[in-house]
């Protein structure tokens, strides 16, 4: 048998009426001197779970509740009951110091290696998972704010961009994959210059400047093939998940569409300005170099570009071929020891 003092609320006044409680054979026993005796079946009764030192509270089955500093009693009861287990022990290791130091210490831990590796996994898996009907939106609304913000009519003669359009289409048909690869060639204003951008559902775009930059056709093939590459590894999706953070990750695991409707609002304009990491770009760069020595040449043409683009005074925050621009050394090298 169990038995605590208490102070019980019958939830239609705001009453507190003394009692002395009583539990045993599955029954538990209220007696006040100004409600008698109420009994209820143990099973029905809710133990909420503890907080520090506060008064532990009973949710009665006639709407009441029972509240007591009586905290060893209630415990009895919930390890009767089974109830409350993980949050009791949570309780337990906030009374000392040190395990909530050891705990703080395993949530960075936790935090640091989810940030690091998990997330990425999992921006991995969602960017797999997301449908090419709203890729196909996201990247036209983004075309339309870089074409408004940053792009306007290429300049070239129309010769020239139908033979581009010919090459652009041969690589694709060679690398894609079932997406609807298009090639847009745009004139760009001085923040961008020579420079390339692939957009999830398979838009690539080629400035004028970048065209214009190559002493060779080989040298575009070379940065069609990367930006493909891009395309063919999500790796716009991937890293616009991974920038959203946990809250997006989350929300989508656990279902929440209203909070990843109102993230996804927001892609085309994180897609304009948001940048490869140094792993997206390693594997662009890889997925071009296999290309050319494929086709029967060597990584140079591509080499010949990033240096190119290197000596250029641009430095273009989103999803571009200089999004990277402080590691073009690196990338040579890589490209080098293929």
């Amino acid at each position: 048998m169990i038995a605590f003092n208490g102070v019980y609320f019958d939830g239609r006044t705001t009453s507190a009426h003394q009692v002395a409680v009583t539990v045993s054979d599955e029954q538990m026993h209220l007696i006040g001197r100004d409600i008698g005796q109420r009994d209820f079946a143990v099973a029905d009764c809710v133990i909420t779970p503890p907080l520090g030192s506060t008064d532990r509270v009973i949710r009665l089955p006639d709407n009441g509740r029972l509240e007591t500093g009586d905290q060893e009693a209630v415990q009895t009861l919930e390890h009767e009951l089974g109830s409350n287990r993980g949050l009791c022990l949570v309780q337990k290791l906030e009374r000392y110091w040190k395990s909530v130091a050891v705990c703080l210490a395993g949530l960075v831990v936790f935090v640091y290696l989810f940030l690091g590796q998990g997330l990425p996994v999992m921006a991995a898996w969602l960017a797999n998972a997301v449908p090419s009907g709203l890729m196909e939106n996201i990247s036209r609304k983004t075309f339309d704010i870089l074409d408004n913000r940053y792009l306007a009519q290429t300049e070239l003669d129309q010769q020239r961009v139908k033979e581009l359009h010919d090459i652009f289409d041969g690589v694709a048909a060679r690398l894609g994959s079932g997406y609807n690869y298009r090639l847009e060639i745009r004139k760009s204003d001085k923040s961008i210059g020579p420079n390339a951008f692939a957009l999830p559902s398979g838009i690539i775009i080629f400035t004028d400047d970048l065209i214009n930059l190559a002493d060779d056709d080989k040298e575009i093939i070379g940065v069609m093939a990367h930006e493909i590459g891009h395309v063919e590894k999500r790796h716009a999706m991937r890293s616009v998940i991974q920038n959203a953070g946990v809250f997006f990750v989350v929300s989508a695991l656990v279902g929440d569409i209203a909070s990843i409707t109102s993230v996804a609002a927001t892609l085309p304009t994180m897609l304009a300005e948001t940048g490869y990491s140094r792993d997206f770009e390693r594997e662009a760069d890889l997925f071009s170099g296999r290309y050319l020595i494929k086709q029967g040449c060597s990584t140079a043409p591509m080499i010949a570009m990033l240096e190119k683009l290197a000596k250029q005074d641009i430095d273009f925050p989103g999803m571009s071929l200089l999004s990277t621009h402080p590691n073009t050394k690196e990338r040579i090298a890589n490209l080098q020891q293929m």
